[in-house]
């Protein structure tokens, strides 16, 4: 078997093709996060700006406000891009709108 026909299976499969998507993702993120785990430390010092005094907002350091927000994005940030993802995901294999997919991929390959 060649490697074209082997590609073939994951074309024609599309909840294999998926799998695969997400196996080489998660591989992706682990080459990515490992070298964290060795680290003591991943956040590097910063040099004092502004002549050395914090500049404040509403009494909090601006420090704490910025992790408060940061906190927030990306916590309900994830989980909205993982609704977004789940909701394109299902639109994409719904059973009914394959027809639909197929006659779309076949148009740039019509003569007028």
């Amino acid at each position: 078997m060649s490697l074209w026909q082997k590609h073939a299976i994951f074309e024609k499969n599309s909840i294999l093709l998926v799998i695969g998507v997400l196996v080489v993702i998660a591989i992706g993120g682990l080459v990515e996060i490992a070298p964290l785990f060795y680290l003591k430390n991943t956040i590097e010092p910063v040099a004092r700006l502004y002549g050395g005094h914090r500049h404040r907002t509403f009494g909090k350091p601006m420090n704490t406000t910025y992790r408060a927000i940061a906190e927030f994005a990306q916590t309900w940030g994830l989980i909205y891009f993982v609704g977004i993802f789940s909701v394109v995901l299902v639109y994409a294999l719904w059973p009914s709108r394959k027809q639909q997919f197929d006659h779309a991929a076949q148009l740039p390959l019509r003569e007028d």
